[in-house]
């Protein structure tokens, strides 16, 4: 009899990791442009969705934060810097992209183990 199946660890995509670097340094005072400059992949699919996902989370961050807040048990400003930028990134993502609803949560929670989010 064998125990429960461990599930494996998604890997974040590399332009969604530079993303939430780049709209972190943000939110800790960082302009987005210098940020994913340094941080994108140098070219291709991964540094266009970094910059897709920097500057549309970027557009809509006060319709993202307006949603968040009406379902979170407590003020967004008292959430986790880096789990504010997870909820904003998957958010956006669910609402105004064609990331399947699936992929976009479990992105999120992989990109807020990366950015050093506690649970």
């Amino acid at each position: 009899m064998s125990g429960p199946k461990r599930r494996r660890r998604t890997q974040i995509n590399p332009g969604r990791l530079a993303a939430g670097r780049a709209l972190l340094a943000v939110e800790r005072g960082a302009h987005a442009e210098d940020m994913l400059a340094s941080l994108a992949p140098p070219e291709g699919p991964d540094r266009r969705l970094a910059w897709h996902l920097v500057l549309g989370v970027l557009r809509r961050q006060g319709s993202l934060d307006h949603r968040l807040a009406e379902v979170s048990g407590r003020p967004l400003r008292k959430v986790d810097p880096p789990a504010r930028v997870a909820l904003r990134l998957g958010l956006f993502e669910q609402v105004e992209s064609r990331t399947a609803p699936h992929a976009a949560v479990d992105q999120a929670v992989e990109l807020c183990r990366h950015l050093g989010g506690r649970r």
